[in-house]
């Protein structure tokens, strides 16, 4: 909420915006409709399998979000593979782009595990989609050279 403005004026200068780590819970989500009614989303947020009340929620966690018009609803397809930290979009025009959009683990001594699983996710991705592009939209704020 406290960038509401920055996606606003984000949103005018671009045609897809991607979000990495917005916070949000899964029943704060239609927030995103708020903000940019002439927008449509793909989001995940950390809660998205294991859905919590919204009664006293935490601080929230993780989250991404690929928007785009809702004019362009008839050539974007949600692809269904992904987590609160990958998610893509099938984007149909003549040349068919797939647009993954990622928010890797920070360089916690803990966070290999969930490393690798943002990267098997990636890759399974990248392997399934039926498109000739790939772009990818992310946060690299990690290493792996973890001590």
């Amino acid at each position: 909420r406290s960038n509401t403005s920055f996606l606003q004026l984000l949103s005018q200068d671009s045609h897809i915006v991607c979000l990495q780590e917005h916070f949000l819970w899964d029943c704060q989500a239609n927030m995103l409709h708020s903000i940019l009614p002439d927008h449509d989303n793909h989001t995940r947020c950390h809660d998205t399998n294991e859905p919590l009340s919204g009664f006293k929620l935490p601080r929230g966690r993780a989250g991404v979000s690929i928007l785009w018009p809702k004019q362009w609803n008839s050539q974007i397809q949600k692809l269904p593979d992904g987590n609160e930290r990958v998610i893509a979009i099938l984007i149909s025009s003549d040349i068919d782009v797939c647009l993954i959009n990622v928010y890797m683990p920070t360089m916690d001594k803990d966070s290999s595990y969930e490393y690798g699983e943002c990267l098997d996710l990636i890759h399974n991705i990248a392997t399934k989609c039926p498109c000739y592009y790939i772009m990818r939209g992310s946060e690299w704020d990690n290493s792996t050279n973890q001590k």
